[in-house]
């Protein structure tokens, strides 16, 4: 009993998790590959931790501090993470499906080839981030910071982009087909070779933003600011409804 209480409180029963690796990542923050599932890690101070292809599926980490960790081909499908700070973490590979990332920090972080599909990342940050051949299908994005965010092959479709902050969001053969963009502000925003076929683009703002072999197919535009500063009402007036097996208020035409 002695030696858990060095872990300020928190408890080494956790659900599936190896007892003897999660103290072993919270004396040494090195955990490759180790069996971490369902670990109770709210608060943990795991700052630059090594936990390559660590199995932390179901963990709770919420307020977690993972700043410049190690996290690549780490499992965290239905994970916890709300606020956590992931800045500059290392997420090449990472599967983070299905997982809750509420108000999670990911500035100046690269995140290349990682799985967020259906994740809620409502009201995350992702200040001068740069994403590649991310898969954010079915996300929950509302709210979301990705100011001057970069991202390139980016797997957007069915995606819950409401009010989110996308100033200077640079994109590159991405695909936005079927997300939902009302509210958005893509201002001074570059997207070059990508699609926003049959997306919801209903007060978004595309003020100054250039636009290069972009894909507008079927897109809902109703109060759209355009680049050049018009307002496109094309769209209002005709059916929208959402749909509710996405329960992200994927919408359909």
């Amino acid at each position: 009993m002695g030696a858990i209480a060095l872990w300020s409180g928190f408890s080494l029963a956790a659900i599936g998790a190896n007892p003897s690796h999660v103290q072993q990542l919270l004396i040494s923050k090195q955990c490759v590959a180790c069996d971490l599932q369902g670990a109770l890690l709210q608060s943990a101070n795991l700052q630059s931790a090594v936990l390559r292809g660590a199995d932390l599926r179901q963990a709770n980490l919420r307020n977690a501090q993972l700043n410049g960790a190690d996290l690549q081909g780490a499992l965290f499908n239905q994970a916890v993470l709300d606020n956590a700070a992931l800045n500059q973490a290392h997420l090449t590979g990472a599967d983070f499906s299905d997982a809750s990332l509420v108000g999670v920090r990911l500035a100046r972080t690269e995140i290349r080839q990682a799985n967020f599909s259906g994740a809620d990342l409502s009201g995350f940050t992702a200040l001068d981030a740069t994403f590649q051949d991310v898969s954010l299908r079915q996300a929950n994005l509302s709210a979301a910071v990705l100011l001057r965010a970069s991202v390139a092959e980016g797997d957007f479709t069915t995606a819950n982009l409401q009010a989110a902050d996308m100033f200077q969001f640079h994109t590159t053969r991405s695909d936005f087909s079927g997300a939902d963009l009302t509210g958005a502000d893509l201002t001074n925003a570059r997207i070059l070779r990508s699609r926003f076929d049959q997306a919801n683009l209903t007060n978004a703002s595309l003020r100054d933003a250039t636009l290069v072999d972009v894909s507008f197919e079927g897109a809902y535009f109703c109060g759209t600011i355009m680049p050049d500063g018009s307002e496109n009402n094309s769209s209002c007036g005709e059916e929208v409804a959402l749909s509710q097996s996405a329960g992200l208020g994927v919408w359909v035409r």
